[in-house]
């Protein structure tokens, strides 16, 4: 059965802690460790506040569950394969957040919107928990930590919103 949210919050750091309390009913000591939010399907995203659809993916090192969030609801958490790819250290990470990444991603020409945007740290050399934005089929990231721009680190597209 769906939970309904409290009064659809749109601030992504509420989520991540609600996201986490219904984790841990299920499986003890969860947290959420990577998330992509994008804007209802055929739409983009230009602040926090457009993003309708969220995925959470969680763990307590023993098991991996994937939780949607849409219409301000929650489903159930549903259990996966661990994903490659992405560290599992616990959102939020680093100290810049999401409004100040999107200006950021604007600074640099890229004011468009974005279809997708996620975060997380990716489990490569030299680390930083990053968010990474689908800007025209190109994944834009902006360090977590720093603020610092990577420009076309991979193809990206957007996500199945329909959940």
């Amino acid at each position: 059965m769906a939970e309904k949210a409290a009064p659809a919050p749109e601030d992504y750091l509420q989520l991540i802690q609600q996201a986490n309390d219904i984790f841990q009913r299920q499986f003890p000591l969860m947290v959420t460790y990577n998330a992509i939010g994008a804007p209802p399907a055929g739409k983009v995203a230009k602040t926090a506040n457009d993003l309708a659809v969220w995925i959470f993916w969680g763990t307590n090192k023993r098991v991996t569950a994937k939780l949607t969030y849409a219409n301000g609801t929650f489903g159930q958490p549903q259990v996966i394969q661990h994903p490659v790819g992405v560290a599992s250290i616990p959102l939020p990470q680093g100290t810049i957040r999401h409004p100040q990444a999107i200006s950021i991603l604007n600074g640099k020409g890229y004011t468009q919107g974005f279809v997708s945007v996620g975060m997380g740290t990716p489990v490569v050399e030299n680390a930083q928990p990053m968010f990474w934005f689908c800007v025209n089929e190109q994944t834009q990231g902006v360090s977590a930590s720093t603020g610092q721009f990577f420009p076309n680190l991979f193809p990206c597209f957007p996500i199945d919103t329909s959940a």
